[in-house]
């Protein structure tokens, strides 16, 4: 997480830390509480992203690692990992996609 890309972003939009905390429905102190210690919920990034008209990917580099679970110990990843994991998934889904096609073509060919 890049949080100067967030507060570039901001000024760029010309809004200020408060009126941006005041969006989000947190105190301006907890917003730089939270940009000071780095420290942001994924649900906040998110609130932020839509206010300044941003996808929440802009807040973050490419090199930056990710949790890919929602929980302690979960594998972090980078970007460009999870697109290959995501990639592999669809992957996957198109196969299952192609055997589920298949047997109901043998269903009906059997009912036939």
């Amino acid at each position: 997480m890049n949080y100067n890309k967030l507060e570039n972003i901001r000024k760029g939009k010309k809004i200020t830390q408060k009126e941006l905390a005041e969006k989000v429905g947190i105190s301006e102190s907890t917003y730089k509480k939270n940009i000071a210690n780095e420290n942001m919920t994924i649900a906040v990034l998110e609130k932020i992203a839509e206010i300044l008209e941003v996808p929440v990917t802009e807040f973050f580099d490419k090199e930056d690692k990710l949790r890919t679970f929602n929980e302690p110990g979960g594998q972090y990843l980078t970007t460009n990992e999870l697109r290959e994991v995501i990639k592999e998934l669809r992957d996957q889904l198109r196969m299952k996609d192609q055997q589920i096609k298949f047997l109901q073509h043998l269903i009906e060919n059997n009912d036939a």
